[in-house]
């Protein structure tokens, strides 16, 4: 699963930032604790941004988009992932900056 827009824990699903309070889906519950966890990517799909094959390797980027009206993160962030196979290996990169 990719972790995105935020990887960790977020302490009862609040945070405060520059003054404004969010309050994000709790998504990790038990007996001590309720917090929102790894990102809202777990339940989204991504669409397929770009597919390239070769002699040599095959690649596939998958993107999201958040647009700012998540509940708790209202802010625009764009996630792309490149996942590419060698012959002998593997790869993983994320966004590049």
């Amino acid at each position: 699963s990719i972790l995105a827009p935020f990887a960790n824990r977020i302490a009862n699903g609040t945070y405060t930032f520059f003054g404004t309070t969010h309050h994000m889906p709790r998504n990790e519950c038990s007996d001590v604790r309720c917090d929102a966890l790894h990102g809202f990517l777990f339940n989204r799909s991504m669409t397929v941004v770009a597919q390239s094959t070769s002699r040599m390797n095959a690649s596939l980027t998958l993107g999201y988009s958040f647009d700012g009206s998540t509940p708790g993160w209202p802010f625009k962030a764009d996630v792309n992932v490149t996942y590419t196979l060698y012959c002998a290996s593997f790869s993983f990169e994320p966004n590049k900056p």
